[in-house]
């Protein structure tokens, strides 16, 4: 991991990680336990694919032309 992808890494995960190999682990969850996965799960991953359709299908709905 360079520099670069630390400090981005870093700044996207609202806990501040102590070491770049932490994962995000959001507050509400138990500090002590990893996350399964370490980028969105599969279903997040899906959702937001329907949703990206569905907004794409809207916008070109409502162009005139």
């Amino acid at each position: 991991m360079r520099a670069s992808a630390i400090a981005q890494f870093s700044s996207d995960s609202k806990v501040l990680a102590t070491s770049p190999f932490f994962p995000p682990v959001s507050q509400t969850r138990a500090s002590g336990h990893f996350p399964r996965s370490r980028g969105t799960s599969r279903h997040a991953q899906r959702k937001n694919m329907k949703a990206k359709i569905e907004h794409k299908k809207k916008e070109r709905e409502a162009q005139p032309w």
